[in-house]
């Protein structure tokens, strides 16, 4: 059984996520074949969710660093 911190089973992992991936991606290009309503559903869902993706992107990460800075005294000026 291979140990946690092995680096081949983290490729392993992202290989199946990735494979996961092209799956899904093959299911939509088959269901907008066959219903074309379905692609703008999925363009309109995917739109929100690539939204709320970027504002977390942009704002989670700045905050969340922002938050674990410690409080800096206010530097006295003349």
């Amino acid at each position: 059984m291979p140990r946690p911190d092995d680096p081949g089973r983290d490729a392993r992992t992202y290989s199946v996520l990735l494979a996961l991936l092209f799956l899904a991606g093959l299911l939509v290009f088959f269901f907008a074949l066959v219903l074309p309503q379905f692609l703008v559903v999925f363009l309109v869902v995917g739109g929100f969710i690539g939204m709320i993706g970027l504002q977390y992107l942009i704002w989670g990460w700045w905050l969340s660093e922002l938050l674990s800075k410690p409080d800096e005294p206010p530097s006295e000026q003349p």
